[in-house]
């Protein structure tokens, strides 16, 4: 990663409030040594000092570089609290700026530093070194590096906090470094839209984590195959389900899926035009990932009967969500809750083989829907899928969670056509 876009999205996030720039006068000075994790000097590293009183977002923070002893001097560094960095890229010791960075032991030394008085004696110790990650990104077919890609990596001591997240997209031949001691999951996608989403799995043991080797660097060849979509389910017709809760809805603020549900899912909108009542068409892409074929349902309605309903009855339900969405509520006597309709919901019983379809893995089936009603505007737009068993029990029936996965987001321009405009414009009237 560039060290420069790291130190500026840092800074980036602690700029809310700044205080004027100080006096030259009024700096201070801080000077200290730079060693390794066994106590041993280290010539080159870099150092810089970050606090609350940092450089607005379009200068970089005072830095320098260690000598042939360790030793440094930062000379420019603004009065408060400040916690002395150091890394060395071509040894493997990484800065910590991200908490995805976040090494099992971190100790970072934070001084106070006073205007024109001189801090001394500061020992900064390297963490233990990280791991090296290098991608190639290739197409499956032509064996080039594709043009354009989108990463996700997330680590898996802290598996649904985006915080602990580190994404971003650009160049299918890149260098990363890793964590040690900890697994971390990796997803990749292509920018066209149209390559099956990557995800690392061991090949020995199966696991969905990567782990870094301490001080080394390992070459991952990262084959995207082409989206191959079998069949088009159109729910455009479906009736209506009832309306749930706005939220929360299933799965995880990070874009994936649950160890139960192993497919990638996609939300594709054709057109922002919103039709004449308020609406767009919507298509769900749901991907198999996953290495064994797996069976999705795919009829519109279940049994009649209630213990057939309960028996064996599988239900996956797609949900569109936006802050688009035209707000409705159901009003009850004390409260009222914010809902929106289900986009779709197909059906699967066990007994019955053909109401599921039988997707093979990297293969795609497309649902194609509808909206809810939508106001005009540029919003993010994103999907959700929840797949659940339902149990026929002594007490009646009840749902058991399969899996979830969630999508993207995507952001749309949403615009009135002329003729809802004339529309609400006679509605108005």
């Amino acid at each position: 990663m560039n060290r420069t876009f790291g130190v500026l999205v840092l800074l980036m996030m602690t700029m809310a409030h700044q205080p004027s720039p100080p006096d030259a006068n009024d700096l201070g000075v801080i000077k200290g040594t730079v060693v390794d994790p066994d106590g041993k000097p280290v010539e080159g590293a870099r150092v810089y000092a970050a606090g609350d009183n940092d450089p607005p977002v379009n200068s970089l923070p005072d830095t320098t570089t260690s000598n042939v002893n360790g030793d440094f001097v930062l000379d420019h560094v603004r009065p408060g609290k400040v916690k002395i960095h150091a890394y060395k890229d071509s040894d493997y010791y990484m800065d910590v700026y991200f908490a995805f960075d976040l090494p099992p032991k971190l100790a970072m030394p934070e001084v106070e530093v006073q205007p024109r008085q001189t801090v001394t004696g500061v020992t900064v110790r390297l963490m233990q070194k990280a791991g090296k990650l290098h991608l190639n990104v290739r197409d499956a077919d032509t064996k080039e590096l594709i043009v354009g890609i989108g990463y996700q990596f997330c680590r898996e001591d802290h598996p649904t906090e985006f915080g602990y997240c580190l994404s971003g997209g650009g160049l299918s031949d890149r260098e990363h470094f890793m964590p040690v001691g900890v697994g971390i999951s990796i997803q990749i996608k292509a920018d066209d839209g149209r390559h099956v989403k990557w995800e690392y799995r061991d090949s020995k043991t199966g696991s969905l984590y990567f782990r870094a080797k301490s001080g080394e660097t390992e070459t991952m060849d990262v084959i995207l195959e082409k989206k191959q979509e079998e069949i088009t389910i159109d729910a455009t017709k479906q009736q209506s389900g009832p309306a749930r809760g706005r939220g929360p809805f299933p799965g995880s603020p990070i874009p994936g899926h649950s160890t139960g549900l192993p497919v990638s899912l996609d939300l594709e909108v054709p057109s922002g035009k919103l039709r004449s009542d308020g609406t767009i068409g919507v298509d769900f892409i749901i991907t198999n990932i996953g290495a064994e074929w797996i069976k999705v349902p795919s009829r519109f309605t279940g049994p009649v009967d209630f213990n057939a309903f309960y028996d064996g009855t599988k239900i996956l339900t797609l949900w569109f969500t936006s802050d688009a969405i035209r707000s409705y509520f159901f009003k009850g006597t004390y409260n009222k809750i914010y809902i929106v309709q289900l986009s779709a919901e197909l059906y699967g019983r066990d007994d019955d083989p053909t109401s599921f379809y039988a997707l093979a893995p990297n293969k795609s089936i497309r649902v194609h829907s509808s909206s809810p009603v939508l106001d005009p505007g540029t919003y993010p737009l994103t999907a959700h899928a929840e797949l659940i068993r339902l149990v026929l029990n002594s007490a009646g029936g009840s749902s058991e969670l399969v899996g979830t996965a969630d999508a993207d987001a995507v952001t749309k321009t949403l615009s009135t056509t002329s003729r809802a405009k004339n529309k609400n414009r006679k509605a108005d009237h």
